[in-house]
């Protein structure tokens, strides 16, 4: 199996601590509460996606991603310890991105319109997030820490999408006969591998593509007495 998808044997606990502060000692960095500090941040964050897209993680430098904030490289060290901290940082972000993304599908009665809209909006996330699929990538090679907290933070995110697949089919909704665990990672797997092809497409068919996959979803986990045209016969064109 590709190490993309390996995922630890049985999920953890998730304590709402869980985070970064067990790699290497590196406490996460608290957000600035002075929205100008914010803005600084999320400045500096933003250069680092753009340098990790053009250069990888071992090419970056502290002062390119700096003079991408339009800040000085002491104010980068003001927020950020290394490099790697601001990559953490990013990827935790991420990871909170996506569990904020599941639980748009918490209402255990989606419409097909309501998934579509789920899917394409996470192709699109998508490509803001080219740079930090690179790095990340880069630095699992070498730092097992960070392989291992990004084969933690999947396996949770699958376990998240296991309960609702669970939930789902125990209020009749879903198929009876799903596997939870192997629908979840099926169902990731597809949204993983659409979002490492969608920097490389058009708006357009970016569009087509969140349908497909949306049908290809939908049919998968509803009932099979349920009719196609209760959920989808208003869906017939892509959503724009």
């Amino acid at each position: 199996m590709d190490e993309h998808y390996q995922f630890e044997s049985a999920p953890p606990p998730a304590p709402p601590e869980a985070g970064l502060a067990g790699l290497a000692g590196l406490t996460p960095p608290r957000e600035p509460k002075q929205a100008r500090s914010r803005a600084k941040r999320k400045r500096l964050l933003a250069a680092a996606l753009a340098v990790f897209e053009e250069r990888g993680y071992e090419g970056a430098t502290i002062d390119a991603i700096a003079a991408g904030a339009r800040v000085s490289v002491g104010v980068f060290y003001s927020y950020f310890r290394s490099k790697r901290q601001m990559l953490l940082t990013l990827i935790q972000e991420r990871v909170e991105q996506m569990s904020f993304n599941l639980i748009d599908l918490y209402p255990l009665r989606i419409s097909f319109d309501q998934l579509e809209a789920n899917l394409l909006g996470q192709l699109r996330q998508a490509r803001v997030y080219v740079g930090l699929r690179r790095a990340r990538r880069e630095l699992a090679l070498s730092d097992d820490e960070v392989a291992g907290y990004e084969r933690q933070q999947r396996t949770l995110i699958r376990a998240r999408l296991a309960e609702i697949i669970k939930q789902g089919r125990e209020v009749g909704f879903l198929r009876a006969d799903l596997d939870d665990l192997a629908t979840a990672t099926t169902i990731i797997a597809l949204i993983e591998q659409l979002q490492e092809w969608v920097s490389d497409l058009p708006p357009e068919e970016e569009i087509r593509t969140a349908h497909a996959a949306a049908l290809m979803i939908f049919r998968m986990v509803t009932p099979l007495t349920t009719s196609e045209g209760d959920h989808t016969s208003s869906s017939a064109e892509p959503a724009r």
